[in-house]
């Protein structure tokens, strides 16, 4: 099992801060235009699908000031020419059109409340990391899942056959590379 700081180190890489903050502003631009976020895999040329990537773009050059064109165009799908363009499009609208100017603005409060959570640092010392890239999902039968980390597929059956009157029928279903963690808030002790 990896070590707080561990699970710290390998979130801070900057590769994964950077992925991480695409995937909000994608997540916060599609959601505003209401868009799915599979146009970033699509070479559609409708309107509103361009214009959500070129805000994706002026919001990752403004979110990440330090990464390269290329980066950024690898995240939205353009070439850096097309991720240039993007941003002098993007910014010549905001200058001169009402509408634009409103949804950047609207989108960027969104943005920056998401900047205002909590740091990593505090995470760390305020939370436990459990690793759940490995675990096994139980659908409950009354819709609720009971997650098991540090099982494997034997011992998740045998809680099932253990348990026959909750768990008739009830199937282990393995998840591989989840890339997800769960926090579990750290309590503190109080003084006697």
């Amino acid at each position: 099992m990896e070590s707080n700081n561990e699970i710290t180190k390998r979130i801070n890489e900057s590769s994964a801060y950077s992925s991480r903050v695409a995937e909000m502003v994608k997540i916060v631009v599609c959601n505003y235009y209401n868009l799915p976020m599979t146009i970033f895999k699509s070479r559609c040329r409708k309107r509103e699908i361009i214009i959500c990537k070129q805000t994706v773009v002026y919001f990752l050059k403004k979110q990440l000031p330090k990464a390269t064109l290329k980066h950024i165009g690898m995240e939205t799908g353009y070439d850096h020419a097309t991720v240039l363009h993007c941003l002098k499009t993007t910014q010549n609208l905001i200058d001169t059109d009402k509408k634009t100017e409103y949804d950047i603005r609207e989108m960027g409060k969104v943005l920056s409340m998401n900047q205002d959570a909590l740091t990593l640092e505090d995470i760390s010392e305020r939370y436990y990391f459990v690793n759940m890239d490995n675990c096994i999902s139980i659908k409950m039968p009354d819709g609720k899942a009971m997650i098991l980390v540090g099982y494997n597929m034997d011992e998740a059956s045998m809680i099932v056959a253990n348990n026959p009157e909750s768990m008739v029928g009830l199937l282990p279903v393995p998840h591989k590379n989840t890339k997800l963690f769960i926090l579990e808030k750290k309590v503190e002790k109080e003084n006697d």
